[in-house]
């Protein structure tokens, strides 16, 4: 799991310093190593998904995104997940892809989706003292 980490890292050390193509190389490394360590429900597991998935948007590499992203709201929703901010993120990115790639109308949906959540989830927020 080390190997991991360091893989995931140096991936966001590199997006923060806006080599996208480090910090992608750094994803599917970590990628890699967890497909070896973690169960595809595992939440690291997921978390590795989207950074890749948003990196290669950034890239433009839209149709690889899109794929990651159909494989981890699959995984999302395989996890009877709803209502929750990673499965809202997980819409807003995939239906941005699918907006990049001129497939706006089947975008719509999800990101009508992910706005519920999102307003599900602010309603379900304890108030600030």
């Amino acid at each position: 799991m080390q190997e991991w980490s360091q893989f995931m890292d140096t991936g966001t050390e590199r997006y923060l310093l806006g080599d996208f193509a480090g910090a992608e190389k750094g994803y599917r490394a970590a990628l890699q190593e967890a497909k070896e360590i973690f169960e595809k429900t595992d939440e690291r597991f997921l978390l590795n998904l989207s950074l890749l998935a948003s990196v290669l948007s950034l890239l433009g590499d839209h149709l690889a995104a899109e794929s990651l992203y159909q494989r981890q709201l699959a995984i999302r929703e395989e996890r009877g997940e709803e209502g929750t901010s990673d499965l809202a993120e997980c819409l807003e990115g995939y239906a941005h892809v699918l907006r990049e790639t001129g497939r706006g109308e089947q975008a719509e949906p999800l990101a009508t989706r992910a706005r519920a959540i999102r307003e599900q989830v602010q309603r379900n927020r304890p108030p600030h003292d």
